[in-house]
């Protein structure tokens, strides 16, 4: 299984934050945050496959009920108009 490194350039951004008037700490502090809250939000290539897996379960049941339902539908005219 292949691994996927992120880098993220926290040394341009604290400089960048420094460049704003933030402390050395407060720039630190800031990069440090947003690297977590950024790292937290990646999904990785086995998450897209199962929740793509969920979906396509929940397609065929909504694509079987449909079908279903215009059968009984198609029997109930064909009764109907006999």
């Amino acid at each position: 299984m292949a691994t996927t490194t992120v880098l993220i350039d926290k040394f341009a951004f604290v400089q960048g934050l420094e460049k704003r008037g933030f402390t050395r700490a407060q720039a630190e502090g800031i990069a440090d945050t947003v690297t977590d809250i950024a790292l937290a939000q990646l999904v990785s290539k086995v998450d897209l496959r199962e929740a793509l897996s969920e979906l396509k379960v929940d397609l065929l049941k909504f694509m079987f009920g449909a079908m279903a339902a215009q059968t009984a539908l198609i029997v109930a005219l064909i009764e109907l108009l006999k």
